[in-house]
């Protein structure tokens, strides 16, 4: 969560024109992201973790996909022609955060890829977005696995420390080496965890 803070705050220029979606993604990420917190609570985690490196796979395989689409059909810095509703972003963002209070990994390229197939263009907006997101799904989670009982309180500070200097840097390199070398960095990264994930199953 403070990683993503510091994300979304190194990314606040880029948001500005986007408060729209972002108010769209918010309740969904909240909701999912306390349900999905209950549900591994209560069942485990096992079966997400068996599906969880086909989920990254797919995940960057539609983002890549985005990005193909969109050099195919050029748009402006907002978004594509024809964007869907808000209503499907904010549903499709409902199941991710969902998915991510349960169990996570991957969770950013989910919504990256969500992103650029509901017609977002530039991707330092969507990162911005997806960070604020992702904020808001691991809060309520978090809160819940609070309530529960369930948090190793000094191992927190150690991460969110790491967490809050990493989101900050990683949001400010991404800014400088501009949006072809972060896509091909992001689908890089999400096939060499979605081995990575496969390769602990087997």
């Amino acid at each position: 969560m403070p990683g993503s803070l510091a994300a979304g705050y190194a990314y606040r220029s880029e948001i500005g024109g986007g408060r729209r979606r972002l108010a769209a993604l918010l309740a969904p990420s909240l909701l999912g992201g306390a349900a999905g917190a209950a549900l591994v609570v209560g069942l485990g985690n096992a079966r997400f973790a068996a599906l969880a490196p086909w989920l990254v796979l797919a995940a960057t395989g539609l983002f890549l996909a985005g990005g193909l689409r969109q050099r195919l059909a050029p748009a402006s810095t907002s978004g594509l022609p024809g964007s869907g509703p808000l209503a499907l972003l904010a549903l499709g963002q409902l199941a991710i955060a969902v998915y991510g209070g349960f169990f996570g990994a991957g969770m950013g390229v989910l919504m990256l890829a969500l992103y650029g197939f509901w017609g977002l263009a530039n991707l330092h907006e969507m990162n911005g977005l997806k960070s604020l997101a992702a904020a808001a799904i691991n809060a309520a989670a978090a809160a819940y696995f609070a309530l529960s009982g369930e948090v190793d309180w000094p191992l927190v500070a150690l991460m969110a420390t790491g967490a809050i200097l990493g989101g900050y840097a990683g949001a400010l390199l991404a800014r400088r080496v501009g949006q072809r070398w972060v896509r091909l960095a992001v689908g890089a990264i999400g096939l060499g965890f979605s081995a990575y994930l496969l390769a602990r199953r087997l």
